[in-house]
């Protein structure tokens, strides 16, 4: 909540996050403890813009023709560690069956030597059970567990959360 404080009128205000957020979380499964990975070139398409009606629940009508948005990579991830890419923020209400992701795993030994390299190309981002469309307000978290030998990769959403609220503590005059 933020308060208004105006010729000593108090109104309250509440907002809500229209857009929702889209990360990518991989896990170092390698078969050898000493390789590193590196996840490079993620990227997945969306559309751009849409249209939002807001009648106390945020209705949106995705449009436009899909972009691809790119991703910076992570490196040096250690065996059993955890890279999470920065925050997406994307329009929601995409039909996901369509919204594909592809990225590079790359493994290195400890001198520095690729080992293994794959490139995997249009994994689905589509919810399992949860109408298939992204919603406003929600982080979607997909994680991915890739190893050395890791032929196919099926996406798992492992949290949607809302978004924290955070009191400013600003006070308007």
């Amino acid at each position: 909540f933020t308060t208004i404080i105006c010729n000593d009128h108090i109104g309250n205000l509440t907002f809500k996050h229209l857009l929702a957020k889209v990360q990518f979380a991989f896990t170092n499964s390698a078969d050898n403890d000493t390789y590193k990975m590196e996840i490079s070139d993620i990227k997945f398409s969306v559309l751009p813009q849409g249209d939002c009606v807001f009648n106390g629940t945020p209705a949106w009508n995705a449009e436009g023709s899909a972009t691809e948005k790119t991703i910076a990579g992570g490196a040096d991830i250690a065996k059993a560690a955890v890279w999470t890419s920065e925050d997406q923020i994307v329009v929601p209400n995409q039909d996901l069956a369509t919204v594909k992701a592809t990225f590079t795993a790359t493994f290195k030994d400890a001198s520095d030597n690729i080992v293994y390299t794959k490139k995997y190309e249009n994994v689905s981002l589509s919810l399992d059970g949860a109408g298939s469309k992204w919603q406003s307000g929600y982080n979607y978290i997909y994680t991915a567990s890739i190893s050395s030998t890791t032929e196919y990769i099926k996406f798992n959403v492992s949290s949607v959360e809302g978004w924290t609220n955070e009191d400013t503590g600003v006070t308007f005059p």
